[in-house]
């Protein structure tokens, strides 16, 4: 509960912005995916498997009249002997882990790691392999990448920032309770 949100415009000066651990904390504060790429890395360095991690793009239903579902970002824990449903989310929005049964307020788009892209959180090969540098290793994106410095500010005229999703997510990611 140290970390406090803030919108990517607010904290950042820019539409969308993947921080880094160490950026969040520096900030000490962070919209939904700076908190589960920071859930990533702290998981990871205690030693658990990055097979069994994946960050998750959702949506998520927002309280109000009609149903209002937003862009949100969440990790998932899928232990090993898990069947579908199972699955463990870590997310900014509750208090507490619950499985993936048990959060009917989230629909689960895709999940993806440094390996690829899976469509919800199926098991197996991913749908999309992970885009590979010249040495054939993973080419790491800024999330997985929480050891540079941030990026410059500036941007070229006439474009419009982009996140590593295209764009598509935009910080809509509130704290309820």
């Amino acid at each position: 509960h140290r970390i406090v949100f803030a919108d990517d415009a607010t904290n950042w000066g820019r539409a969308d912005y993947w921080a880094t651990p160490e950026e969040l904390h520096a900030r000490g504060a962070g919209d939904c995916e700076d908190l589960a790429i920071a859930k990533y890395f702290a998981l990871r360095a205690v030693g658990l498997p990055a097979k069994q991690l994946r960050l998750v793009y959702a949506q998520l239903l927002r309280g109000g009249v009609g149903d209002l579902w937003g862009p949100h970002m969440v990790l998932a824990y899928l232990p090993a002997d898990a069947v579908a449903g199972d699955e463990l989310i870590l997310d900014n929005v509750l208090d507490e882990i619950r499985p993936l049964s048990r959060r009917p307020d989230l629909r689960i788009l895709i999940s993806f790691d440094t390996d690829g892209v899976w469509l919800a959180l199926e098991r197996g090969p991913p749908a999309r392999e992970a885009r590979h540098g010249s040495d054939r290793r993973p080419r790491a994106h800024g999330w997985a990448r929480h050891d540079l410095p941030p990026p410059p500010q500036r941007r070229r005229a006439g474009r419009r920032p982009r996140g590593p999703l295209g764009g598509a997510h935009r910080d809509e990611c509130h704290r309820r309770r």
